[in-house]
């Protein structure tokens, strides 16, 4: 692609009689090297999303500013690449070629139909149908004109005779003179002869409206263009191309929409202007496009043969302009004036006397004065170090100093001085702002500071803002913005730091100062190019980083000299009284008006295009079906954008996977998935579509086959089959329990009919049964007390012999009172054996009380004691005094006897130990311990004998746990209770 600059002079660009300034056009050449199929440009025709369609003699190609997509008859299915035409109708494109192949273009995709519609193609011996001007293929010798809409609505000039219809309407009227072009624009109906005259019909009017002279002298009808597709008419002359438009009568205005251009070289065969970028398109018959396009800046040079390199601006009275070069522009009289000699500073204010301005050369402070017919010159002050910053704050002039590795900063009300030395900082200072009354911020190369006038103390303002600071500007109550050299730009809003995201190639990495214009736009100068941000956009980003901040920039390719704006000179924009802003740079004085500026941002329009499997073409359809083995897939995302490139960003995203964060698209558009997993994704495209924080979103889905049964028919197919054997099992499942119902139900009734039996036979043992445990119990009864009875009477008869008056020998007493004792312990358990008969009987209910456990050992070691004595055994209780029991006395009782009667049967000449005590688990724990013979097996003990299993079964009915441990010696029996 070439890329041609052309100078025009626009008389009249600055107001209030400024110095005119050359704008330029820029020319864009596009060939068949940079994309186009073949250099015989046809048709131009824009569709509605904004894409530019071209045809050639060799395809078809789809245009979005940036890259070409061809179309060839291979893909097409034509017999022929060569294309006549294009021709936009109802939000359709039409194109036919020479082998009669006729394509439409919908969606901005291009499909093959057997026929145009039917009034494109009403040709007739008489009349040819015009869809464009000039018509490579029509003789206006052997035809007539028609421009057809529809069948039943047309123009037709032939014979001299004018001709329109519409439906049952008709209108015929003489031709006022002999048409050699026609044209058909909104309403109105243009007819033209070779001299240049023409007349214009329309509904409204009863004949032709003649105008005798063409807008533009050197008129030939070889430069008369209509393009119908666009509603467009151009007049081509030997070195501009200008725009036609009917106004609200119908007469035709011009207006040059190119700069001077040799024209006749370029062979040009179409045309199309796009208002919203302001470019021109010309196709050539066999050069291939050209677009043409005005430069947005104007540039601004010295007449001195001086250098272009411009920093600090100062503009005494609105008008002209003073550099810190030491150049004055004197805008009035159309002139560059040299204001002085010493070049290199960066500083330049206006003198608080309004007639001079101020400009720091080395350690000087210089004065220049241009107001009259020579410029003047003076040294007002002079200082020990090189000056790196003035600026004025109130009534004062602060100067920034640096000597032998020190810095200085001094103040004064007059620019000649005497100024009184501030600080010696520490830091290096290159600007200054007022934070508040008594509080200035210093910033450099070091950082920036805060200086307190009042404690005359100098401070760190934010640790967190980092790199060289090159501006320091308040553009709103408590919101700071700060350029920095290689850190972006920083925001301080109600003491929060924040910093603006970098662009994707971090231009705006080096600013230099900001410029607010009075539409709430901020223009930030760089060094490699301009950037204009919405500033509520950026106030909306820093309470909710997750909005969009849209970003416009500028470069060479929009019109600047140069990518390098030049900065160190605080706020080096300025902007004129006629609202022109001046910016400096490294190859001149850019200038534009912020007010009129009307930036071409990104269109709505998105779209995925190219889409390929494993490199092989596959339809562009909202779902994708791809194979499971694949190796790559990729798609291309194309936008409409005739605006600059670098303002285009689009970001896409493959939402269902675990990485959900944008990336974003490259330049060409193509994405690519070397490989995924089976299942079905959705990706999304976005793109920033202007100011005022708004995207545009596009997504297709991807389905990635799996394995046999992971795709959907196998699972219908398994769900299906799956659901079949259920129902086979279900139904087999009821046959079977029905059968095994009735199987079960003659079971039941046999063992019903068995079980009905057994009752009988069991409720007549139980009352059998019934009847011998009453006989038991009477048996029991009557013997107990049979047996006691005598017992005791003989236990009686005992104590008697023992109490007479006949002396008997010791050793008879000692055996009477033996005898007497065994019979007083034989009645005790035979009571006790009635009271085990009565507690059996009340199984099923015992009362419970407080039992007085101590004195119930008390009594039971006295009843045993006699024959303790007799083995030589102690008797030693362990249970204190009110020691209490909730339980059943009397079954107690018969425990107590019979682990004491056991302990004394198996104890000579030992001890019969008896504790109570509650437990860690709360258990009231009774033991007896002897040490006697001991039991073999305690396992078993309670199996064997009378007295332990009468002991088990009152502990369990008592709700408590008897356990026997053999000891060392003796033997431990433990009975525990709740």
């Amino acid at each position: 692609m070439q890329i041609v600059r052309v100078f025009i002079l626009c008389i009249g660009l600055f107001s209030s009689g400024l110095l005119s300034a050359q704008v330029e056009y820029m020319i864009r050449h596009y060939t068949d090297d940079d994309g186009l199929p073949q250099n015989s440009v046809k048709s131009i025709v824009r569709s509605e999303s904004g894409f530019i369609w071209v045809c050639t003699e060799n395809g078809l190609a789809r245009f979005d500013g940036r890259h070409f997509e061809v179309y060839s008859s291979s893909e097409l299915e034509l017999k022929s690449n060569r294309f006549l035409y294009l021709f936009a109708e109802d939000n359709l494109i039409y194109g036919r070629t020479i082998k009669d192949d006729f394509i439409v273009i919908e969606n901005d995709i291009p499909r093959k139909i057997d026929k145009l519609p039917a009034h494109f193609s009403s040709h007739t011996e008489a009349f040819h149908n015009i869809i464009k001007f000039p018509d490579d293929y029509y003789h206006f010798d052997l035809y007539g004109f028609r421009v057809a809409l529809s069948e039943t609505h047309f123009y037709e000039v032939a014979n001299d005779i004018f001709t329109f219809r519409k439906d049952s309407e008709k209108v015929q009227l003489p031709l006022p003179f002999e048409v050699a072009s026609v044209a058909l624009i909104d309403s109105f109906f243009y007819i033209f002869d070779h001299q240049g005259n023409y007349a214009f019909w329309s509904t409204s009017r009863k004949g032709f409206s003649m105008v005798r002279s063409f807008p533009e002298k050197g008129f030939s009808l070889d430069g008369l263009f209509w393009n119908r597709s666009s509603n467009q008419m151009f007049f081509l002359s030997q070195e501009e191309v200008l725009y036609l438009s009917p106004n609200k009568n119908g007469r035709l205005k011009s207006v040059a929409v190119s700069g001077q251009i040799e024209l006749s070289k370029w062979n040009i065969g179409s045309a199309y202007y796009d208002k919203s970028s302001q470019k021109l398109f010309l196709a050539s018959r066999s050069n291939g496009l050209y677009v043409i396009e005005p430069k947005l800046f104007g540039v601004h040079l010295n007449s001195l043969n001086l250098d272009e390199v411009y920093y600090g601006l100062a503009s005494i009275d609105g008008k002209n302009i003073y550099t810190s070069t030491g150049i004055f522009f004197d805008f009035e009289n159309g002139l560059t004036r040299n204001a002085s000699f010493k070049r290199i500073n960066h500083s330049i204010l206006v003198h608080p006397n309004k007639r001079a301005v101020l400009r720091s050369f080395n350690n000087t402070i210089l004065s220049n004065d241009c107001s009259g017919a020579d410029c003047e010159e003076d040294i007002l002050s002079t200082f020990p170090g090189l000056i790196r910053a003035m600026q004025f704050i109130g009534d004062y002039l602060w100067v920034a100093t640096d000597s032998s590795n020190t810095y200085q900063v001094y103040r004064a009300k007059d620019p000649a001085g005497p100024f009184e030395l501030v600080t010696n900082s520490e830091y290096q200072v290159r600007l200054f702002n007022p934070l508040s009354e008594n509080t200035i911020l210093f910033g450099g190369p070091d950082g920036l500071f805060e200086y307190d006038l009042l404690n005359k103390s100098l401070s760190v303002f934010s640790s967190l803002v980092q790199g060289e600071i090159r501006s320091v500007q308040q553009l709103d109550p408590n919101v700071f913005w700060i350029a920095t050299y290689g850190m972006g730009v920083y925001i301080i809003k109600d003491n929060v730091v924040y910093r603006l995201p970098y662009d994707r190639k971090s231009y705006l990495a080096f600013a230099h100062y900001f410029v607010e214009d009075e539409k709430g736009f901020v223009w930030i100068p760089t060094n490699r190019g301009l950037f204009q941000y919405l500033k509520s956009d950026v106030y909306l980003y820093l309470n909710d980083p997750s909005r969009p901040l849209y970003f416009h920039y500028y470069d060479t390719r929009s019109g600047l000299p140069t990518n390098e704006f030049n900065g160190g000179c605080g706020e080096c924009g300025l902007l004129l009284n006629n609202k022109l802003l001046f910016l400096p740079t490294m190859s001149g004085l850019v200038s534009f008006s912020p007010e009129s500026f009307s930036p071409v941002v990104p269109s709505k329009s998105l779209f995925f295009s190219q889409l390929f499997i494993d490199q092989k073409p596959i339809p562009n359809t909202d779902t994708v079906l791809i194979p499971r083995n694949f190796s790559s897939f990729s798609l291309r995302v194309i936008s409409p954008d005739l605006g600059h490139p670098y303002n285009l960003r689009i970001e896409g995203r493959l939402e269902n996977q675990a990485n959900r964060n944008w990336a974003l698209i490259p330049d060409d558009g193509e994405v690519r998935f070397a490989s995924l997993p089976p299942g079905l994704y959705k990706y999304t495209v976005r793109k920033q579509i202007g100011f005022q924080n708004s995207y545009v979103f596009h997504s297709i889905w991807l389905n990635v086959e799996g394995p046999i049964y992971a795709t959907w028919w196998f699972r219908i197919s398994f769900s299906l089959s799956l659901l079949v054997f259920l129902f086979l099992l279900y139904r087999g499942r009821i046959l079977w329990l029905k059968r095994y119902n009735s199987i079960l139900e003659n079971a039941v009734y046999e063992r019903s009919v068995q079980a009905n039996q057994l009752v009988a036979d069991l409720r007549e043992l139980l009352k059998q049964q019934k009847g011998v445990n009453a006989v038991k119990d009477r048996v029991i009864s009557v013997l107990a007390h049979d047996i006691r009875s005598p017992l005791r009477y003989l236990g009686m008869m005992m104590r008697e012999i023992n109490k007479s008056e006949h002396q008997i020998a010791v050793d008879i007493q000692k055996d009477i009172k033996v005898a007497e004792e065994t019979c007083n312990q034989l009645y005790g358990y035979v009571t006790e054996i009635l009271k085990e008969n009565n507690a059996d009987k009340m199984k099923k209910g015992v009362p419970m009380e407080q039992v007085d456990v101590a004195k119930l050992v008390e009594n039971k070691f006295a009843l045993f004691q006699s024959m303790a004595n007799m083995k030589k055994t102690k008797l030693v209780s362990k249970v204190k005094a009110d020691s209490f029991l909730f339980s059943n006395e009397n079954m107690l009782s018969i425990i107590l006897h019979n682990l004491i009667d056991n302990a004394l049967k198996y104890s000579f000449s030992g001890t019969i130990l008896l504790t109570f005590n509650v437990n860690e688990d709360g258990y009231n724990v009774i033991k007896v311990a002897d040490e006697g013979l001991g039991i073999n097996n305690p396992k078993t003990a309670s199996e064997n004998g009378l007295g332990l299993k009468m002991v088990q079964e009152l502990t369990s009915l008592l709700e408590g746990e008897l356990e026997i441990n053999r000891l060392k010696k003796g033997t431990e029996v433990v009975v525990k209770f709740r």
